[in-house]
């Protein structure tokens, strides 16, 4: 069995998978590489790595069967970000020591839905995220009090806020330029095609012009 199908679209958003699951493989190095610094511990590292294995295997199977086509959105791309989004909570939950770090990590999913995700869809996976990371950074508050650290972590809270909510109003902004570019190709291939009709059948007859017919000899 071939892994694309025959569907262009479906073949098209199969290479967006297999480009998603490059950057994942890449994220995945650079958690080795944090764990080789003895940053993040060895369970963390492979609890991660499989929670990814089983996501990948779920989406492709979903779009090698066609089930992706029910979808609003057929690239699944909102999905596998969020997919990507608890996968990256968990490490950065259990990694305290390379949290500044995973967060720049985090950049590599989150950024994958610019060319596909609107705005709303984009703020929507950061308000996650950032409610995922305050719960970690104030999971046990009464620490956070007796150590006195509430502001150094609410001013980190803030500022990753800030940063991840403009990425999203950007990456949206691209998101919709891409949009109306493909729309307005879409519009000028159709008018093309119809300027094309024009020239090669006579309106009257329905029969192929004299220009049309020489092109064929």
């Amino acid at each position: 069995m071939n892994l694309l199908p025959e569907d262009p679209k479906q073949r098209h958003r199969l290479k967006r998978f297999f480009l998603a699951i490059g950057a994942a493989v890449l994220v995945h190095f650079l958690l080795f590489c944090l764990y080789l610094g003895a940053l993040v511990e060895r369970e963390v590292l492979l609890k991660s790595a499989w929670a990814s294995m089983l996501f990948v295997c779920l989406f492709f199977g979903l779009l090698r069967s066609g089930l992706n086509v029910r979808s609003a959105d057929p690239s699944l791309t909102m999905p596998m970000i969020i997919a990507s989004t608890l996968v990256m909570l968990y490490v950065i939950d259990n990694a305290p020591e390379a949290r500044n770090l995973l967060i720049l990590l985090y950049m590599v999913p989150f950024l994958f839905g610019v060319l596909r995700l609107s705005i709303l869809k984009m703020t929507i996976i950061a308000t996650l995220f950032i409610a995922g990371y305050a719960m970690v950074l104030f999971r046990d508050i009464n620490i956070v009090n007796a150590t006195g650290a509430i502001f150094s972590l609410g001013l980190q809270l803030w500022i990753t806020a800030v940063a991840f909510f403009w990425f999203a109003l950007f990456a949206g902004y691209v998101g919709r330029l891409r949009k109306q570019t493909a729309d307005a190709k879409a519009k000028l291939d159709s008018a093309l095609q119809q300027v094309q009709k024009l020239v090669s059948y006579d309106e009257l007859t329905g029969l192929h012009t004299r220009r049309h017919v020489l092109d064929i000899l």
